[in-house]
């Protein structure tokens, strides 16, 4: 529960006048949002992200024109081939956002 939503609740109660155990539900439930941190939030992210750069077919992410082929006798052998570091990055920011979306619902936002 956000202080935003803790906050509403109260706001929409008829009563003014909170038992103790009232008050003890809105901290404890306020003190599971406080124990988020920001190494839970990194691991959360980093193994979120290496899932989905796992799942990446490599068809996404090599440059088609770096590929060169040598022929040696009746043999055809890869010389060179590269990745495209501009869509590998754009596929990587873009799952660190949905990680980060994932991660907010998760945790009730």
């Amino acid at each position: 529960m956000t202080l935003e939503n803790a906050i509403a609740n109260v706001d929409k109660c008829i009563s003014s006048v909170f038992t103790k155990q009232d008050v003890m539900d809105i901290l404890q439930n306020l003190e599971l949002k406080s124990n988020l941190t920001k190494s839970c939030l990194v691991e959360f992210i980093t193994d979120y992200v290496e899932k989905q750069v796992n799942e990446l077919d490599c068809q996404d992410i090599i440059d088609h024109r770096s590929v060169e082929f040598s022929l040696q006798g009746n043999e055809i052998c890869l010389e060179n081939v590269e990745v495209d570091s501009d869509d590998l990055s754009r596929n990587i920011l873009g799952e660190i956002d949905d990680s980060v979306d994932t991660f907010l619902k998760l945790m009730g936002e």
